[in-house]
């Protein structure tokens, strides 16, 4: 089983933090995808940065196809 954790700190809200080791059962894997101003860039004349945030919340399973399970 393919597992995806999303996250994201658009507008530098929050200090980056890494990520623990995460315990998963044996034969599945965990992927963790950060969305930051630096791969997700700001759109300060469309809409602000908490709410572009939501983008990948939304859309996430489209933006990192091929996951079994995907955790916000």
């Amino acid at each position: 089983m393919r597992i995806c954790v999303l996250s994201a700190n658009l507008g530098a809200y929050d200090q980056p933090v890494d990520w623990p080791a995460l315990d998963v059962p044996i034969g599945s894997t965990v992927d963790v995808h950060r969305f930051t101003d630096e791969n997700l860039p700001p759109r300060p004349l469309a809409m602000t940065s908490r709410l572009q945030c939501g983008i990948p919340k939304w859309w996430g399973y489209e933006m990192r196809p091929g996951y079994n399970v995907y955790a916000w």
